[in-house]
């Protein structure tokens, strides 16, 4: 509840929020009702709280004095971008806990799902040997865009694949579907592609779009820009 406070905080401080006519004051996100915030908005609110969150931890001493990691998995959406976070103060020591994504036609991921043949009676699939690691990279290698300067890295997740034979690319997204969870919800037999989302990471998905992954660059919180708490007055 609170993450998610901060992240209505950090949303209603961003210099984008619908003013009061009367007082000039920001209004609340939960009373902005006009139109979605959009792909940007979400996700710099939520890289902003996660750097935030980063930065408490580290001052008070937390995350060097205790061996509990804090776990960042968030996800919220505006009714047209979904944004979702997966993210442990600890990695790659500790992983956060798994997520992965399904993007392809939604007539066909609607009978994959469907199927007898497919469900999970576990609620997961995934292989518990398999590696967390993703190949990322500050100098944009491994598919990673070269973004430098910034705390974030976005991938290309364009060449990924979504059924066999069909590319993310090439998937209509007018007739595409989209689907986050914390575990696949049917089995590696399946013709959908589950994809699993990199460790400290923001995927984003907006309807009409393929989905896009921004990586968390390690250390981001050092720089204030990244952390600095908006001044409210009460």
């Amino acid at each position: 509840e609170c993450a998610f406070a901060l992240i209505l905080t950090n949303l209603s401080q961003d210099g984008k929020a619908d003013k009061d006519p009367l007082t000039g004051a920001p209004i609340s996100p939960s009373n902005q009702i006009k139109e979605p915030f959009g792909h940007d908005r979400l996700y710099q609110a939520v890289k902003r709280t996660i750097r935030q969150l980063e930065h408490i931890l580290k001052i008070s001493g937390i995350h060097d004095e205790i061996d509990t990691p804090s776990r960042m998995n968030f996800s919220l959406t505006d009714g047209e971008t979904v944004v979702c976070s997966r993210f442990c103060d600890k990695y790659p020591l500790v992983p956060p806990p798994s997520l992965y994504f399904c993007y392809g036609e939604a007539e066909q991921m609607k009978q994959e799902l469907l199927s007898d043949d497919n469900l999970l009676n576990d609620g997961g699939d995934s292989d518990p040997n398999e590696s967390d690691t993703d190949g990322a990279s500050t100098d944009g290698s491994s598919g990673y865009y070269n973004t430098l300067r910034e705390d974030a890295i976005e991938k290309d997740l364009s060449q990924q694949q979504s059924l066999p034979g069909k590319l993310l690319s090439q998937v209509d997204p007018l007739t595409a579907a989209f689907i986050v969870s914390s575990d696949p919800l049917t089995k590696t037999t399946s013709q959908l592609s589950w994809h699993r989302v990199a460790a400290n990471s923001i995927l984003c998905y907006t309807r009409g779009s393929i989905p896009r992954l921004y990586k968390l660059t390690v250390g981001g919180a050092q720089r204030p820009e990244d952390y600095a708490f908006f001044l409210v007055d009460f």
